[in-house]
């Protein structure tokens, strides 16, 4: 007997270490818990599935391949209108668009018709990268992966009549969005009463009292004047969270951007509940409250973690995150989460964050996103900027305006020390010169990228255009295809490559007379296009006819043939999706500093599909020293 009463007892906990915490889950409904053993996952389930499964998706309505939606700056767009009672399971998102699209692209949702989102945030901070980078993360509820383009949520989200789905794009430059948004029709008693919320703050900078122009060894030496400063009650704390109403906080990321050097987490969490004057739960450090110790590093758990991490320096980059998803904190009446920015609020950096959380209200005030360009960060503005030559650069170089281009080349050259961005600018720079007769600027440019890039891509593209100094007839051919291409010149082949090695280079020698640029593209995946430029140094590539495609196999089709008649002039010049700037391009255009379009033809959406391409130009021995390279297009 007592046997029996021991094992049974050990049943009895066995059942009970399994099943409570599957019970409580469903009681409190907590999402993000994921139950990884099967035993839990079987006895959780019902005998007769209570719920049916849907998605709205950004798939093709036509039945082709375009699976994808376009956002126009400033314009909203409704991903998804649900009708309850429900619960969204899962978030999938994709984009393709400008330099910090992840800050400027906002995601919202309402819930049951409420006139206030409960979620609003860009898109980048929701998935728990600030700053608008994109980062692969780790977490239970929030999973991204291949370098930060596959965003998932797995929080649940219950509705009871509606859920309205938004993306708008507060950007500056049209955005390509693909997504999933997975959701369940459920009955209505089994909506818990609780919906999910999530918001955007920042503060940008924190109102610090310590000198920002102090160095590293001035800041640690005043140290112990900051460390005595007292700070009981929170006044001036950066707030992650401030509500009125009943339900869960469960978590929250956060962005913080040195304004100075310096450690900058010594700053407690300090959380008030149902208006308590001094804090219910006073923590003892920025990183405590992320679950480390000693400072932060990158690392990545289930449910805190560091995305990304830039230490000591000025113009440093951090992003953190912490779940409370076994450890829910509970409010009845109101909610505050405040973290101190520096201890006693010392440091004046900019900080950045969305909270989450449970209540039973469909939507709140807090939070409040400010216009676009309020959110970004002194790194992210000069990044922005350029950017914002480059493009205007290529447009005043398409236009025929060198001179000006090269002007505002120079103004960002003494501006922007970056060494990445002004080797960038020294290439647009260089390409320039030549155009305004400048041989030797140009040729200096290089020289000094190619004898002092710490890259070896940069170096390598330099020495590359240098080869057009040593003769009169050295040429570079610059071509990125779409998605596996074969060039000849004059029916010989020069080389090969993939859409996704970007802009190569080849060098060939090319004699005055009339030469066939041809190149045969195989599509994979996406379009059939190309993107092609000759460069000379004193010689002028001066165009017989524009490109010429065809779909046929035809006999010598690399060579020059005064028969044309199968061939069609393509379809577009431009870019795909009518860009002003798409990403090839950019690639190129940062690169190389051709002034290129891509030139592509619909026609080509079948996966296997092959089309040709070729051009005649001619390379004029008379005008080789009064012209400079001359784009194909």
């Amino acid at each position: 007997m007592k046997n029996k009463t021991v094992n049974l007892s050990l049943y009895a906990l066995f059942i009970c270490s399994f099943l409570l915490p599957t019970l409580c889950c469903q009681q409190l409904k907590m999402p993000g818990r994921h139950c990884f053993s099967p035993l839990i996952f079987f006895d959780a389930l019902p005998p007769q599935p209570i719920y049916t499964n849907w998605r709205a998706s950004s798939w093709d309505r036509t039945g082709k391949n375009i699976d994808c939606i376009q956002i126009a700056p400033g314009q909203t767009s409704t991903l998804a209108r649900l009708s309850g009672p429900g619960e969204i399971t899962h978030l999938w998102f994709t984009y393709a668009g400008e330099e910090y699209a992840s800050r400027l692209v906002v995601l919202r949702i309402f819930w049951d018709g409420a006139s206030l989102p409960a979620v609003e945030a860009p898109v980048g901070d929701f998935f728990l990268s600030a700053h608008g980078l994109n980062l692969d993360v780790e977490a239970r509820p929030i999973v991204v992966t291949n370098s930060g383009a596959a965003k998932n949520c797995y929080l649940i989200m219950p509705f009871k009549r509606s859920a309205l789905v938004e993306l708008r794009n507060e950007g500056f430059q049209q955005v390509t969005v693909y997504y999933h948004i997975d959701y369940r029709k459920t009955s209505r008693r089994a909506f818990s009463g609780l919906y999910f919320h999530a918001k955007y703050h920042q503060q940008f900078p924190t109102d610090g009292w310590i000198d920002l122009d102090l160095d590293l060894a001035q800041r640690a030496q005043a140290d112990h004047i900051v460390n005595q400063e007292p700070n009981i009650r929170g006044q001036g704390n950066y707030t992650i969270l401030d509500v009125c109403g009943t339900g869960y906080y469960i978590g929250c990321t956060l962005g913080v951007h040195s304004r100075a050097v310096g450690w900058w987490g010594e700053g407690d969490d300090m959380i008030f509940i149902d208006g308590a004057i001094t804090p219910t739960l006073h923590g003892t450090g920025t990183e405590d409250y992320f679950n480390n110790a000693w400072g932060l590093h990158a690392y990545m758990t289930p449910l805190y973690g560091v995305p990304h991490y830039e230490a000591y320096v000025k113009g440093g980059q951090s992003c953190v995150y912490r779940f409370h998803l076994d450890d829910p904190i509970a409010f009845k009446r109101s909610i505050q989460v405040t973290i101190e920015h520096g201890h006693a609020n010392s440091r004046s950096d900019d900080y950045s964050s969305v909270a989450y959380w449970y209540q039973t209200e469909p939507g709140d005030s807090f939070g409040y996103l400010g216009p676009a360009r309020g959110r970004m960060t002194a790194r992210m503005v000069d990044t922005m900027d350029h950017v914002a030559t480059l493009r205007q650069t290529y447009e005043l170089e398409r236009e025929g305006h060198t001179a000006q281009a090269a002007e505002i080349c120079e103004q960002r050259l003494r501006h922007d020390t970056a060494p990445v961005r002004s080797e960038v600018i020294k290439f647009l720079l260089a390409r320039l010169a030549l155009k305004l007769g400048q041989t030797d600027k140009a040729k200096s440019l290089l020289q000094e990228i190619a004898d002092h890039s710490d890259s070896g891509y940069r170096r390598r593209i330099a020495q590359d255009m240098l080869y057009l100094f040593e003769s009169t007839n050295n040429a570079l051919i610059l071509i990125n295809g779409d998605d596996i291409y074969n060039a000849y010149l004059d029916g010989m082949p020069i080389g090969s490559g993939t859409l996704f090695e970007g802009c190569k280079r080849f060098r060939v020698t090319l004699k005055p007379g009339r030469h066939t640029l041809a190149i045969r593209c195989r599509n994979i995946i996406l379009f059939g296009g190309v993107i092609a430029e000759v460069l000379m140094l004193d010689s002028s590539t001066i165009t017989d006819n524009d490109w010429l495609v065809t779909d046929e196999q035809i006999e010598d089709w690399e060579l020059h043939t005064d028969d044309i008649t199968s061939w069609r002039p393509v379809m577009e010049y431009g870019t795909h999706y009518d860009h002003v700037v798409y990403s090839y391009q950019m690639n190129v255009l940062e690169w190389t500093g051709t002034g290129a379009q891509w030139i592509w033809d619909e026609r080509n959406y079948i996966d296997g599909h092959i089309l040709y391409f070729k051009r005649d130009f001619i390379v004029n021995e008379e005008a080789w020293r009064q012209t400079v390279p001359y784009s194909l297009l």
